[in-house]
């Protein structure tokens, strides 16, 4: 910095604008180091926000290594030459080991556990699902009610948990209010540091996806190339289902091959089986979440249908359709699921008027708790101790427990 400011100071005297050129040279010099330090592996590392305990260790690390170097050098300047020379290194390896430690500490991280979050984006839906085994699942992310909630509510909230992988992407149907901060997320993800494995799709019928979802496939190629490494791109029907462990996840909707201009009716759905933590003699328990993005008409029929093939009923949460619509989540379908809690994503004050007053209707009707990004902010849903757990964080992390 001195050099820089001196000869930027002589820059500004008559004659003397040739020392320009110096600053130039340096701050260039700067920007080439940043750049093969930011290609370097592993040259970012965002542990996610740190509880209060690692910042009281953190701190306490940092003041023991200051006591302890001034400590050592008023002990070193009564000692004699080869002693301290052995001192000096010996200590040096230690302040560093502790300080490296210091650091090391904000990577320590809880266990993991089964969580979904419906985060706050407005007039839209973006659902994060955390599993027990460490998979991280976005459902849908987009608005039509707020510009870049891909940086400025889905990347921020990533960045505070530290999650650096997507382990899979699902977009439930084309609609911007449910991908366009998706492909936010697709092109500034690997700037960002976040790592996308693959975008699971809708198995409509085939000459339909390059119309339905052509821009979105053109950017998740760009992603794989921006990343270094290619994001998967499938497709998914009912039936399909894969188990990770702590969790199974089955696509109850579209069927495959289905074909229709109305992209609400061929959102994808999904049921998740969330299992039970077994910690000593008590299990927290196993739970439910079925997802639904904006089903309606013939394909919640054919939801329905597929519901009861399956014989589902009673589950734990449940995200309304198209976000509190009237034409939306039946009262069969309410009938059918019973939920002990029922989410709708929607924006305050929406043009829409969502939620309807006809579906809140239904909702009271089945007596399912009822939560809404509008009032609540972001809900983020677990289940501990054998009970239900939902945080409201418009509310100041606001906590309700449910049986």
């Amino acid at each position: 910095m001195k050099p820089l400011m001196i000869t930027g100071l002589l820059t500004l005297l008559p004659g003397l604008g040739f020392f320009g050129v110096a600053g130039r040279l340096i701050l260039e010099t700067y920007k080439a180091l940043c750049v093969i330090f930011d290609g370097l592996p592993f040259h970012t590392w965002n542990p996610g926000c740190p509880a209060p305990w690692q910042i009281v260790l953190y701190y306490l690390l940092l003041f023991g290594v200051a006591v302890w170097a001034n400590y050592e050098k008023q002990r070193r300047s009564r000692i004699k030459s080869v002693e301290k020379n052995f001192r000096q290194r010996v200590g040096a390896k230690l302040y560093m080991g502790v300080l490296a430690g210091a650091v090391l500490v904000f990577g320590i991280r809880p266990a993991g556990e089964n969580s979904v979050t419906f985060l706050d984006v407005g007039q839209g839906d973006c659902i994060l699902v955390r599993t027990a085994s460490g998979e991280n699942y976005l459902f849908d992310c987009g608005s039509s009610s707020r510009k870049n909630i891909g940086k400025y509510v889905l990347l921020p909230y990533l960045k505070y948990y530290g999650i650096q992988e997507i382990d899979a992407m699902f977009l439930s149907h084309p609609d911007g209010d449910h991908i366009n901060g998706a492909l936010e997320l697709l092109e500034a993800g690997s700037e960002n540091h976040i790592l996308i494995r693959q975008v699971l799709l809708p198995e409509i019928e085939e000459r339909a996806r390059e119309e339905a979802f052509g821009e979105l496939l053109h950017s998740v190629r760009a992603a794989g190339q921006a990343q270094g490494s290619p994001v998967r791109i499938g497709y998914l029907s009912a039936g399909a289902a894969w188990d990770l462990g702590s969790a199974t996840f089955t696509c109850l909707h579209p069927g495959k091959g289905w074909s229709g201009t109305d992209t609400n009716a061929y959102s994808e759905c999904f049921l998740v089986e969330f299992k039970g933590r077994r910690k000593g003699s008590v299990s927290d328990g196993k739970w439910t979440l079925v997802l639904t993005g904006d089903v309606e008409g013939a394909g919640e029929k054919a939801l329905r249908e597929e519901l009861q093939a399956l014989h589902i009923n009673k589950v734990t949460v449940f995200k309304a359709a198209h976000h509190g619509s009237r034409n939306a989540t039946s009262m069969e379908l309410l009938e059918q699921l019973q939920p002990e809690l029922t989410v709708i994503s929607c924006g305050r004050d929406n043009r829409y008027g969502h939620p309807h007053e006809e579906l809140i209707e239904r909702l009271q009707k089945i007596d399912t708790h009822i939560m809404g990004t509008a009032k609540s902010g972001a809900v983020r849903v677990t289940f501990r101790e054998g009970r239900l757990k939902v945080w409201a964080m418009m509310a100041g992390n606001g906590q309700a427990a449910m049986r």
